[in-house]
């Protein structure tokens, strides 16, 4: 590993790339899908999550819970293709996007990023997830952030120092966890480039 590239910047997706704010952002769009399902109050879904289910038939276990619970009358399949359609054309920062991946003659990229099964087809389309060095998402492995298993398992899996690796994440929640792992971290949003850039340059120049 020559010196030009010995270190890791992970990058996390939504908030950073993905929009998730604005009337085009993903937060609408998710509002929008529930009420499709029959789901009104986002805040009802606080006790659920998705972003940690490896398998379409564990993503059926939830739809049947949210069923059973909100009388929703959609089938699986009618489940799927909504929060596709829906979610599908969500604003997010090309330039961020162009950004991490001109990075690649100056360090290793990652993305390290909860997101659910169905949300796969939608990120590589926003990112080319190919051009990434290391890819870790939540759905497939199982796990998400900010717990702390994630990160330990990026450590596990990547071949660089923790002080040589970058996180980059728009949630204090998930940069406070990797701070705790020994990972350098810096919260950041997708809307202000410029400080991404500041971040990386920093970091690229210890």
């Amino acid at each position: 590993m020559d010196n030009k590239k010995n270190k890791l910047i992970l990058f996390d997706w939504g908030g950073i790339v993905e929009n998730h704010e604005g009337e085009n952002g993903t937060f609408a769009a998710w509002i929008q899908f529930l009420r499709k399902i029959g789901i009104q109050d986002l805040n009802d879904l606080d006790d659920y999550s998705i972003s940690d289910k490896k398998t379409l038939k564990d993503m059926e276990n939830v739809y049947l819970d949210l069923k059973q619970r909100f009388n929703l009358q959609v089938s699986f399949q009618k489940f799927l293709s909504e929060y596709r359609n829906t979610l599908r054309d969500v604003d997010y920062f090309k330039d961020v996007s162009e950004y991490e991946k001109s990075l690649k003659d100056k360090c290793f990229i990652g993305v390290l990023s909860n997101l659910c099964i169905m949300d796969k087809e939608r990120i590589d389309k926003q990112l080319n997830l190919d051009e990434y060095d290391y890819v870790f998402l939540s759905y497939e492995l199982g796990m998400r952030k900010p717990n702390k298993e994630i990160y330990e398992y990026v450590i596990n899996h990547v071949p660089f120092e923790k002080e040589n690796i970058l996180f980059l994440d728009d949630a204090i929640e998930n940069i406070d966890m990797a701070l705790n792992v020994g990972i350098k971290a810096k919260q950041v949003n997708g809307y202000d480039l410029d400080y991404i850039k500041s971040c990386v340059n920093e970091f690229l120049n210890e």
